[in-house]
């Protein structure tokens, strides 16, 4: 069983996020290669902020899968002319996206006891 998702996954999942692509048919080429343009500069912005480092487009972790295509299709949102309700909706959506990210990727405790070093 796989564990991670695809940078293709990713695209088709925001397109769907986006109300793009209608069900059970594929999406339009120049709707995919546009999301397809903003997966890099999105997985940058995300490791510039400290949120969230993807190493490998194509190697998604599931966890992480949904919250990227939430913050992707906002990232787009402009783009596809969505209504201001409809933009509204994908910014919260969004903006609760890189909070879970954010909690997911934190520090998290060993258990282990801190050795101290004497100099």
């Amino acid at each position: 069983m796989a564990t991670s998702k695809t940078r293709r996954e990713l695209v088709l999942r925001a397109l769907d996020v986006l109300g793009v692509s209608a069900v059970g048919q594929a999406p339009a080429a120049e709707d995919y290669s546009a999301v397809d343009a903003q997966v890099d500069p999105v997985i940058a912005t995300l490791a510039a902020t400290e949120i969230v480092y993807v190493a490998n487009a194509d190697d998604i972790p599931f966890e992480w899968f949904e919250p990227l295509a939430n913050i992707l299709a906002d990232a787009m949102s402009v783009d596809f002319g969505l209504g201001d309700a409809e933009k509204a909706t994908l910014a919260t959506n969004a903006a609760a996206a890189r909070a879970s990210l954010k909690l997911m990727t934190r520090g998290k405790a060993t258990g282990q006891r801190m050795v101290a070093e004497y100099f």
